[in-house]
């Protein structure tokens, strides 16, 4: 019979612990917190490291855990650093050239991923040299960005294993009113409504359909439209049990909506690169597909608080409309990369003569940001 830490093994697989976690015991107050607020029980905290930056929920045997990843916080404390000094272009970049060099390295393509570690190296974040009073605010960013990500993964949790718990018909139809909503501000944006429906159908639903009502109707039998409202309602969630222990809401959402356009971008490099390096520049319709899903939950969840009885939170129409700075940087960056073999800086014959595991050694030292030089 396999043994339970071969099993929890095999699911943090390639996952190491860099260092002894300074902040575990305010991490597991925010866990307990949100149980107790949730009632359900406390699952067992795993503290790791993992190139695939996550959070994320699982039972076994009777019992529950959750992984933390401290990738994903030392990435979102970039992120973060970055939209508070104001988005610096190089900043960005050296960002990409970090998270493409960790996807890479998760593909096994350590040729390239050594590309990108060298460019990633040879730029310096400007935010490192500049104290101008926002550490405080950095602060605070990070911890509302950990109430909110254990909070969703925690709703995940409850849904999978809590009786009682489920989401509400009501619910559901708040997003099927968001949908429309924010299908029909596309339209007054500007887009026409074949457009707005062939964007809109051809990701929830596999039949054509002619105006905005018939899309709406059909989202009711959707197996990808049904997934989505539980990614929402667990996103919902978060936001509640972080604001029902925060008195700052203005600062919550902004932060929440950094975590959420953060990932936006670790999906969209994702999807860039799932066929490999090589055609990274040509038009990739599963990337614009991925883009596409995570903007719409962004711009959702922001129009769900808007039309919400629980929460009275005043958003700008301009939050909702823009999905981000960097995001946008994204689609610059990619198609300013070289050709595949201009990236390829080490020879062949020469990578196959090093140590593979030496080479991975190298390259994850490198990228650490936080807590190793």
């Amino acid at each position: 019979m396999i043994q339970i830490n071969d099993i929890l093994k095999s699911k943090i697989e390639s996952r190491i612990r860099r260092y002894d976690n300074k902040n575990f015991e305010a991490i597991q107050d925010i866990l307990n917190d949100c149980c107790a607020d949730l009632q359900i029980d406390t699952p067992t905290l795993i503290y790791c490291d993992t190139l695939a930056k996550s959070f994320s929920t699982f039972n076994l045997r009777g019992s529950s855990y959750l992984i933390y990843d401290n990738c994903l916080m030392e990435a979102l404390h970039i992120f973060n650093s970055i939209v508070v000094y104001k988005n610096d272009i190089h900043d960005i970049d050296k960002l990409f050239y970090k998270l493409f060099a960790e996807e890479l390295l998760i593909q096994g393509d350590l040729a390239h991923s050594l590309y990108f570690t060298g460019k990633y190296g040879q730029l310096t974040f400007t935010f490192q040299n500049t104290k101008t009073g926002y550490e405080s605010m950095l602060s605070h960013q990070i911890t509302y960005q950990i109430y909110f990500l254990i909070g969703h993964e925690l709703t995940h949790l409850a849904l999978e294993t809590m009786s009682g718990w489920g989401i509400s018909n009501d619910f559901f139809m708040i997003v099927q009113s968001a949908t429309r909503l924010l299908a029909e501000r596309f339209v007054e944006d500007g887009m026409s409504i074949n457009e707005v429906l062939s964007r809109f159908s051809g990701y929830f639903v596999d039949e054509k359909t002619q105006n905005i009502d018939e899309y709406i109707n059909l989202l009711t039998t959707s197996d990808r439209f049904s997934h989505f409202v539980e990614e929402c309602y667990c996103d919902f969630t978060g936001i509640k049990l972080l604001l029902e222990n925060y008195v700052a809401p203005d600062e919550s959402i902004s932060a929440i909506t950094n975590v959420l356009n953060f990932l936006i971008i670790l999906e969209s490099i994702k999807s860039n690169l799932i066929m490999g390096i090589k055609d990274i520049n040509l038009t990739n319709k599963e990337a614009k597909d991925t883009l596409y899903f995570s903007v719409l939950r962004v711009q959702l969840l922001l129009i769900i608080l808007q039309i919400s009885d629980t929460m009275e939170i005043k958003i700008p129409r301009s939050g909702i409309k823009d999905c981000g700075f960097i995001t946008e940087r994204l689609k610059t960056f990619i198609q300013s990369l070289p050709s595949e073999n201009s990236m390829r800086t080490i020879d062949d014959n020469i990578l196959k003569s090093i140590k593979k595991t030496d080479i991975i050694s190298y390259i994850t030292k490198k990228l650490y940001y936080c807590y190793i030089n």
